[in-house]
Parts: C-alpha cells; sequence; structure tokens
C-alpha cells in the first residue's frame, strides 16, 4: 500500500538515526519530513546528516505541537509503561498513525507486565492484534488495520540469512515463525484523505526491511464493510 498523494506531512517519532526517514524521502521527495527522539546524540546525527531532507528536534510524545498528515512510529510504544496514552497522544497530532512493534512477546513464556517502577526501558507490553482496537472503541479513530511480518532485527546479515531460512521452515511444519513483528494502521476520526493512501507507506517500508506482511486484519470501519 502506498500514499497515492506525493506532498504529505510526516513525523517519525522515535527516529533514532532516520533511516525510515530516509526510505520516505527517496519514495516521496516532495514530503515535508519531520524527526523527532529523545536521544540528543541521535538528534544531533541527524541533523548533521540528513538536514537536506527533514527537520529534527529533541523531544517525547508530549512534546509534539504541530499537527502531521501522518505521523509513524517503529518499536517505540513497547518501551513505553503508558502506551495507550502515548497512542491517543500520537493520533491527536495526525490523520493517520503507524506504528510498528514485536507481536506476541513472551518473556520466560508470560506475558510482558510494565516494570514496578514505572519506568521505560524493556520492553513493557505485549501486543497482539487488539492491543489499539481501544482508539476506535473510544472514537479517536475510525480504522485500525493490522499487519504482521517476520523480521530479524539488528542482525548482520549471516544472521538475518540463518533467521529467514528457520522461519521459513517454522512455515512448512505449521510452526508460528520468530520475531514477529506487527504494523498498526490507524485512520483518524477527522483525517482528510490521502488518496487510497496507508500511514505507513507500507510498500517502502517493507521493502526497505525485506519483509513480507501476512493478510491484514481491520477493526472498525474497514471491518464492519466488509460482506
Amino acid at each position: 500500500m502506498k500514499l497515492a498523494q506525493t506532498s504529505f506531512s510526516l513525523l517519525d517519532f522515535g527516529c533514532a538515526l532516520g533511516e525510515a526517514l530516509r526510505v520516505f524521502h527517496h519514495h516521496y521527495p516532495a514530503a515535508q519530513l519531520s524527526g523527532m527522539d529523545i536521544a540528543p546524540a541521535a538528534v544531533s546525527r541527524c541533523q548533521a546528516e540528513l538536514a537536506e531532507i527533514a527537520a529534527f528536534s529533541v523531544g517525547g510524545v508530549e512534546d509534539i505541537s504541530a499537527h502531521y498528515d501522518v505521523i509513524y512510529s517503529s518499536h517505540v510504544l513497547e518501551h513505553l509503561p503508558g502506551y495507550r496514552t502515548a497512542a491517543r497522544r500520537l493520533l491527536a497530532h495526525c490523520d493517520r498513525l503507524c506504528v510498528v512493534v514485536p507481536f506476541a512477546q513472551l518473556r520466560h513464556g508470560r506475558t510482558l507486565q510494565p516494570d514496578s517502577d514505572g519506568c521505560a526501558g524493556d520492553h513493557q507490553h505485549t501486543f497482539t492484534r487488539s492491543s489499539l482496537d481501544f482508539l476506535v472503541e473510544e472514537g479517536l479513530a475510525s480504522r485500525v488495520r493490522t499487519y504482521l511480518f517476520a523480521a530479524p532485527g539488528a542482525r548482520v546479515w549471516r544472521k538475518a540469512v540463518a533467521h529467514a531460512i528457520r522461519n521459513a521452515l517454522c512455515r512448512l511444519v505449521g510452526k508460528r515463525p520468530r520475531d514477529l513483528q506487527i504494523i498498526y494502521e490507524i485512520v483518524g476520526r477527522g483525517a482528510q484523505r490521502l488518496t487510497a493512501g496507508a500511514a505507513s507507506s507500507q510498500g517502502e517500508i517493507l521493502s526497505h526491511e525485506g519483509l513480507v506482511p501476512a493478510r491484514p486484519r481491520a477493526t472498525g470501519a474497514a471491518r464492519r464493510s466488509r460482506p
């Protein structure tokens, strides 16, 4: 799925070193891109290397003040004890929200729970397909679509190849692949139409990561419209 409208504003929240923004700029050079991260060192590096394609700032979710056509956030919410509050705040500042997190992650066979001290750090939550459905139930979003894919994460290429082979074997024997990730594509209630678009510019991000999405699941208006 692609953003058919080539001129749009996008914030990469939790941009790290700006890898996703490089992909967005490559495919949509007319897009108005921004990146935000809580790490000053990461933002400094982005400003030094990517200032020509995007504007960067240091901050957390409470520091977002502008409104964007799209907010993209990859591997951020799983670190936040209050991920629901963060998701609400992100959606309040955009028409379409794309969130990427690990899927159905367990620790010692149990679902993840926030740290007792309430501090962000290690992964705090186990995300399922319905983890962000509350945005529709609360009337903040009109639709949530989800996509699953297997990703090796930050590994050298040999390990990535081994990971891909292992997951292929898992599928052959009917087991679930390891290291599954989930993408949530969320359309806000007041969203202006980005013609036939998806918040994540799905084709570009998956192509960049070398990933193949599974059949999507829809919640809200999209699900109700299906026969």
